[in-house]
């Protein structure tokens, strides 16, 4: 969560006291995930904070593949059941990753479907698209909802060029009963071909922040 964030939100004394504990935890959790390769940084408005990194993996074949990872967070005055509405329409999601395309391709329950996704790529490189499992849970109690997409390649025959084999996204939507929401994601995969490191690095912190900002401004043209 970010601790400034939570202070705009809300003026009084308890934020603030709740604002200056956050920011200690905050302040700690970045000196851990320094230490073991995480980069920590805010968007230049302050109204998202993103963790990531860029690790080496051997494949089966022996060479290194780079593993993306990243979690983001943010506070803002938007309706809980709208950004979940958002998130569970399946054609949203294009603007909300910036794909080219974004459909259901088959429904296997009421909160459970498989989804594909075509990238948006400038030539030269290769056409890419990317299939998943998309799972909804809402806990009423805890007023918060979790969609999570998992690669699963195999469930599609290729539609491009190349596949997104390692894919994991989490989106959480947790509602502060004040008109506020507070956004989380994690994600992690690996490009489906050979990308410097340091091009991977540079796309952060706006490859992890730009999604939440783009759920919150979808759900608040549905006002």
């Amino acid at each position: 969560m970010n601790a400034s964030a939570s202070r705009r939100i809300v003026p009084g004394g308890h934020r603030v006291r709740r604002g200056r504990i956050t920011l200690a935890v905050l302040l700690v959790s970045g000196l851990c995930h320094a230490q073991t390769g995480w980069k920590s940084e805010t968007t230049r408005d302050g109204k998202v904070q993103v963790l990531s990194r860029v690790t080496l993996a051997k494949a089966a074949d022996g060479t290194e593949i780079p593993i993306v990872e990243y979690d983001a967070s943010t506070i803002a005055q938007a309706s809980f059941q709208r950004c979940l509405a958002v998130l569970q329409d399946v054609s949203k999601h294009k603007v909300i990753h910036d794909d080219h395309t974004s459909e259901t391709v088959k429904i296997l329950s009421e909160n459970e479907r498989i989804v594909h996704y075509e990238l948006k790529v400038v030539w030269p490189l290769p056409k890419i698209d990317c299939v998943a499992r998309m799972v909804v849970v809402v806990d009423s109690a805890a007023r918060t909802a979790t969609v999570t997409l998992t690669g699963e390649p195999d469930q599609l025959a290729p539609r491009a060029e190349r596949r997104l084999a390692r894919y994991q996204q989490t989106y959480t939507v947790k509602d502060m009963g004040d008109g506020s929401v507070e956004l989380h994601s994690v994600g992690k995969s690996s490009p489906p071909f050979a990308v410097p490191r340091w091009m991977l690095k540079a796309a952060f912190p706006s490859a992890a922040a730009d999604p939440l900002l783009r759920i919150v401004e979808l759900s608040r043209r549905h006002e």
